[in-house]
């Protein structure tokens, strides 16, 4: 099923980012919640994907925002 979304999370002044490609049920808000508390930015990337093709699409948004100079962080795990 084509459900999942691909979303990047990016802070510009420390240049750092974290992306995420889940199902909008799976907790999608939680995560954006969180990420905003971090101080990023969120932008939607692409939806209605279905899992191979947005695992594939982070792949390649992650490649580009580090070749671009940024860092990738890990988000903390949900509570």
């Amino acid at each position: 099923m084509k459900e999942h979304f691909v979303i990047a999370f990016v802070d510009h002044t420390k240049r750092t980012f974290n992306t995420t490609a889940r199902k909008k049920n799976a907790r999608l808000k939680q995560v954006e919640q969180q990420c905003r508390r971090l101080g990023y930015q969120s932008n939607i990337l692409a939806t209605q994907l279905d899992k191979s093709t947005a695992d594939a699409m982070k792949v390649s948004i992650d490649a580009a925002y580090e070749a671009a100079g940024y860092r990738y962080i890990p988000r903390p795990p949900l509570p």
